[in-house]
């Protein structure tokens, strides 16, 4: 069984709370992959870049990625939140030191190391939970980019992004997944969240005066034709989603859904801001390991019961809120659309503002001696605390960083004066390239012309202290971590 860790202690209560929200995750997985399924929509973006490139990327007419069978799967990660916000779901894989990508390596390069599977050495535990440290260097790998993770071209992928929502694809209830296989290299990877847009429903849209629009955002929902059109279009969805795959009467309904669901999100989005620099998107993501061994069917969590889930997988859970399971935690009134997280509160600290990003879970995946296919080892759930990027790429310290590991050559204090010059030169020679280079957001749209650069993320204060016990953490309800550790 895999080991899974968490700074972050529950009740009894809350996991229940969190086993009922996992439950409607995973059916918005199912309804909202039914569509994707069923129809690839037309490339309709609001920004506009997605429609040159939305074809690549499996729509306008592309079938999309087949899911993978359960017993071929070793993890799947889900994520959610509310309203027309386009979040994204990242796969990062750590680099080990002197490993190269497509560059040609020095003539008698120093032998590589075997790659670190330690993942205490990636980590710095602090008071207010546990983070990548910062020298730690990855590439993204899944992404909406490239949404299937192949390079050997094996029959089962190493890792799949199924759903992929608000981008091209609009739904209220927007939910992202990722599939993660018994192909995947040993190694250890990172899930991070990106907020590519956050869409704020406009100052004077809901608000108690006559210049307002609506009153409250229940008469925007009941009143707004475009918010009508996407819960019309929703409720269709939900109730066709479990009609079979691939007829010509399926095919169409869930093409008139998506239209419905894309005019419907135009609508809404034209009377939206990117809000402020102190708004945020709270969400919640849940990463699950699958059984070693199947005892009985092999099943993904979304065909699993509330006592599947909690006795065939295994998983850890992280929110920006508590909220995000309680409702009755909701002291902010947060809704998604007219009321955002304010993210220099307390309650708003970890929600997610415009371009800004999170690293949530660490994931270390090794080759099974029995059976020669990978599987997930340990799962450490970080503090998801909000970043200028996933990786930071683009700085001229980032680029060195990587033109250093690409090179696989080391600088230490006893430098020659001569590497030193010629430290200083490459430098500088990073910088300019950065100060002449149009400067990308964050994280752009898709684009087949772009590849992420790999480089390390943003340098952060190294506490210095020994790291404290990491708690073991475990989805079934009134469980103690003592007894988890009691089930491996």
């Amino acid at each position: 069984m895999a080991l899974f860790s968490s700074m972050q202690s529950y009740t009894v209560t809350q996991l229940q709370q969190q086993a009922s929200y996992m439950l409607q995750q995973n059916s918005r997985v199912a309804t909202e992959g039914a569509r994707s399924y069923s129809y690839a929509a037309p490339a309709i973006a609001s920004d506009g870049i997605h429609a040159a490139e939305a074809s690549v990327m499996g729509f306008g007419g592309q079938a999309m990625a087949e899911i993978p069978e359960a017993m071929n799967c070793i993890g799947q990660v889900v994520l959610d939140w509310e309203f027309l916000h386009d979040l994204d779901l990242h796969l990062l894989k750590v680099l080990q030191p002197c490993r190269s990508a497509g560059y040609a390596a020095e003539p008698s390069p120093e032998p590589a190391p075997q790659p670190t599977t330690d993942l205490s050495t990636l980590i710095v535990a602090q008071a207010d939970g546990v983070r990548l440290r910062s020298d730690v260097a990855f590439r993204s790998i899944v992404s909406y980019r490239s949404k299937i993770h192949n390079p050997s071209q094996l029959d089962t992928p190493e890792a799949i992004l199924q759903v992929d929502r608000n981008a091209a694809v609009h739904s209220l209830k927007p939910v992202e997944n990722l599939y993660l296989t018994e192909t995947l290299e040993p190694g250890a990877y990172v899930i991070g969240v990106h907020n590519y847009a956050l869409r704020q429903l406009a100052d004077d849209v809901i608000g108690p005066t006559s210049s307002h629009d609506y009153r409250t955002f229940e008469d925007f929902k009941k009143m707004h034709p475009g918010y009508q059109k996407m819960e019309r279009a929703l409720d269709e969805q939900n109730a066709h989603a479990g009609d079979p795959d691939g007829t010509p009467e399926k095919h169409a309904i869930m093409a008139r859904i998506d239209e419905e669901m894309n005019a419907g999100s135009q609508m809404i989005q034209s009377m939206c801001t990117s809000g402020q620099i102190m708004s945020g998107v709270h969400y919640g993501i849940t990463v699950y390991s699958y059984p070693h061994q199947w005892a009985a069917d092999a099943r993904h969590p979304q065909d699993a019961s509330l006592d599947d889930l909690q006795n065939l997988f295994q998983s850890g859970f992280f929110a920006t809120a508590d909220f995000i399971f309680d409702p009755d935690a909701n002291t902010t009134g947060y809704n998604g659309a007219n009321v955002v997280a304010n993210v220099q509160s307390e309650e708003g600290r970890l929600a997610l503002g415009h371009g800004k990003a999170a690293h949530v879970a660490l994931i270390k995946v090794v080759k099974d001696s029995n059976s020669s296919k990978s599987k997930i080892s340990e799962v450490i759930m970080l503090d998801g605390h909000p970043r200028s990027d996933l990786s930071d790429a683009g700085s001229a310290a980032s680029m060195m960083h990587t033109f250093r590991m690409q090179q696989g050559t080391r600088i230490n204090a006893h430098s020659t004066a001569a590497a030193a010059a010629a430290a200083a030169a490459a430098a500088a020679a990073a910088a300019a390239a950065a100060a002449v280079t149009p400067v990308q957001e964050p994280c752009p749209e898709p684009s087949y012309m772009q590849t992420l650069q790999m480089s390390q993320p943003q340098q952060r204060p190294n506490s210095g202290s020994p790291l404290p016990v990491v708690q073991p953490m475990t989805l079934h309800a009134g469980q103690t971590p003592q007894q988890q550790q009691q089930q491996q």
